[in-house]
């Protein structure tokens, strides 16, 4: 069973298609989320794609610095090295979706701290003037 999780966060590295000996394509690509209190703690996703996810990264013109909403599953497999008596787990995040967030730019020089007094139009629905 695979759990599905949404991320948010900037793309640090796109990385490039690779394909393995049996002819799996596959790309990586590096979401940085950062922590809002303290930079140190923030995250790094390793998100690896297919070929589908591949073609999605191509047409939504996902470039490295864009900020993106991904859906993964993360997906366990166990294995054991022949030199060692104790299993292992890999869990890779495996990418399904990613769209591009677009950032809302608001001027906020002309408001005040009061919104609501920002959207009075006739000057005598000011009970104050």
């Amino acid at each position: 069973m695979s759990v599905k999780i949404e991320i948010q966060g900037t793309v640090l590295q796109l990385g490039t298609p690779k394909e393995s000996k049996g002819g799996y394509i596959s790309q990586e690509t590096i979401i940085h989320v950062p922590d809002i209190e303290k930079m140190e703690y923030s995250d790094d996703f390793n998100i690896e794609w297919n070929q589908k996810g591949i073609e999605n990264l191509r047409s939504k013109s996902i470039q490295d610095g864009d900020l993106v909403n991904v859906t993964a599953y993360l997906s366990g497999r166990k294995y054991k090295k022949e030199t060692e008596d104790f299993l292992r787990a890999f869990n890779p995040f495996k990418g399904f979706k990613i769209d591009k967030v677009e950032q809302e730019t608001k001027v906020y020089e002309d408001l005040t701290p009061f919104p609501m007094l920002d959207k009075v139009e006739n000057e005598s629905d000011n009970p104050f003037s």
